[in-house]
């Protein structure tokens, strides 16, 4: 049965993105086979669904993000083997944190945490449409010093069951009403005070049952 309206999204971690058709990869059986050409040392970092029209968002460790229009003309389909075109020319060491599809109807609050525990809440409607290669929308600006570095190690869409993970291998849930209630484009500390060498490591979505 074909798919219509949806592909499988490749991005990679030197800024390079691909579709391919949904029915290449499932036309596949029980054996293996190749949907992405890697260079050396560059790996696969995010696998996404994208509708035809949505929005494709693109986050970096530094805070920026590239919003690109997901169209057959912007995003051609390619084949197994291809590589992608860049959608994101990265920085002397600045990497990709994650990419998220959008469909084109809908307003949603992209996230971003930093390692030291902060956030910075924005609505997907006000962040600027970009081309491939382009600078994009500064999330949030960093003041480095030879000490402390401080960097974007995540972005998600707001939702009530989101929880953190430290360094310190201590888990926290994330206070809803604490993002919600924060201003757009304002950075805000988290509900969760770490220690001197402890950052923020990861976080992730669970639901969890409900007691009875």
């Amino acid at each position: 049965t074909e798919i219509k309206n949806i592909s499988l999204g490749l991005l990679s971690t030197d800024g390079r993105f691909k579709r391919i058709l949904i029915n290449e990869v499932s036309d596949i059986s029980n054996r293996s086979t190749t949907i992405l050409k890697l260079k050396k040392n560059i790996k696969l970092k995010s696998c996404i669904l994208c509708e035809e029209n949505s929005y494709l968002y693109t986050v970096s460790d530094i805070g920026r993000i590239i919003k690109i229009k997901v169209t057959k003309d912007i995003f051609p389909f390619m084949g197994k083997l291809a590589q992608g075109n860049t959608i994101m020319k990265l920085f002397p060491g600045e990497n990709i944190i994650q990419a998220l599809s959008i469909q084109k109807n809908q307003i949603k609050d992209l996230i971003l945490i930093t390692n030291k525990g902060s956030f910075v809440r924005h609505t997907t409607k006000e962040i600027k449409i970009s081309k491939k290669g382009e600078l994009g929308t500064i999330g949030i600006h960093f003041n480095d010093n030879k000490k402390s570095i401080d960097r974007v190690n995540n972005c998600f869409i707001n939702n009530k069951n989101l929880y953190i993970k430290t360094t310190k291998d201590r888990y926290e849930r994330l206070r809803h009403d604490l993002i919600n209630s924060s201003l757009y484009k304002k950075e805000t500390k988290l509900n969760l005070e770490l220690n001197n060498d402890e950052l923020i490591k990861s976080t992730f979505s669970m639901i969890i049952p409900e007691k009875d």
